[in-house]
């Protein structure tokens, strides 16, 4: 009777777990890579496994799949990002069993890893040493949402503009900014969280000195600091 009694409960929590009420949502975020310098690329590899189970929920239930944006930063301000999907069709099927769902759970980590990867590789070709930091992140704050991990020495290198000197006027860069790439004065929409990932390997001085500029940026277009923090490695984030 009792191993009777324990069947039918096996059987039933089988029953009801497919007939969960189902509402689809995917997680959506944002990877974005500074492709012009090879070390940033590099730490990225090697951090990008901690990057996928950073923004990917520990599970997914029936319904509910992850959209990982990937953006490259570089020379050209053209819209060269994808989307890495889990699963590939968008969410999980409504009636996968209980076996089925755990094995996609245990798949989803591996595969957001594969396609992140393979999507890095195919953004080579705009690196150019030139790196649009700037108007990629503004992009990004205006139109993403969720979180957001931006891997960039944050050393701004186009046009007439350029962050490889020992200090420069804020006012004046961000002014000098919004006329190299025809922008209006900003204004962000955002209300996610932004992680900026930059290995301070070399110009380490500059790039500190660039965060103070994107401090003074984000306080500008009124991201608090409760939403964004600089690191040097994903391991560091709070978020």
């Amino acid at each position: 009777m009792k191993k009777t009694f324990i069947a039918l409960s096996i059987i039933y929590s089988f029953i009801t777990g497919c007939n969960e009420k189902c509402i689809e949502h995917v997680y959506p975020s944002t990877v974005a890579v500074d492709v012009s310098d090879t070390i940033i690329t590099n730490h990225f590899k090697q951090e990008v496994t901690l990057v996928v189970e950073k923004i990917a929920p520990p599970s997914l239930k029936r319904c509910e799949g992850v959209q990982i944006d990937i953006e490259p930063i570089g020379a050209s301000i053209e819209n060269h990002g994808t989307s890495v999907l889990f699963p590939a069709n968008g969410v999980l099927n409504s009636n996968i069993g209980n076996y089925d769902l755990s094995d996609s759970n245990n798949a989803k980590l591996p595969a957001l890893h594969i396609g992140m990867q393979d999507a890095l590789n195919g953004f080579k070709a705009i690196g150019d040493n030139e790196s649009q930091i700037f108007y990629t992140l503004t992009q990004i704050l205006n139109n993403k949402k969720g979180k957001i991990i931006v891997y960039t020495d944050l050393l701004e290198h186009y046009g007439s503009v350029s962050f490889y000197k020992s200090s420069f006027d804020f006012g004046k860069t961000y002014a000098a900014l919004l006329k190299e790439y025809s922008m209006d004065s900003i204004k962000a929409k955002f209300n996610g969280t932004l992680t900026i990932v930059s290995p301070l390997e070399k110009n380490q001085d500059k790039i500190l000195n660039a965060r103070k500029f994107f401090k003074y940026y984000f306080d500008k277009i009124g991201i608090p600091q409760s939403q964004y923090e600089f690191i040097g490695s994903i391991t560091q984030s709070k978020f």
